[in-house]
């Protein structure tokens, strides 16, 4: 289980990168959390997409790229609070 969370963590890392410099309509934390959401949905659909066609897919498989994604924008959440207050 540590190794799957390691390789969402991984995941998750990038594309939420990706996801954060897109031209996003809004600006602060609300662009932090859209950019997450985003990424997430992304990370979601190739998943589904994937394994629905060998028919393996379960929701619950989701969960793991959940908490990484949640992990990231906790992350992202603090260094922007950190540069805020100096």
């Amino acid at each position: 289980m540590l190794l799957k969370f390691i390789g969402a963590l991984v995941l998750t890392y990038f594309v939420s990168r990706a996801a954060r410099r897109l031209p996003l309509p809004v600006r602060g934390t609300g662009a932090t959390i859209l950019a997450h959401v985003l990424s997430f949905a992304a990370i979601a659909l190739v998943v589904f997409a994937l394994r629905h066609n060998a028919q393996v897919f379960q929701l619950g498989q989701l969960w793991v790229y959940v908490a990484a994604q949640l992990a990231w924008l906790g992350v992202d959440i603090a260094r922007a609070d950190r540069r805020i207050t100096g």
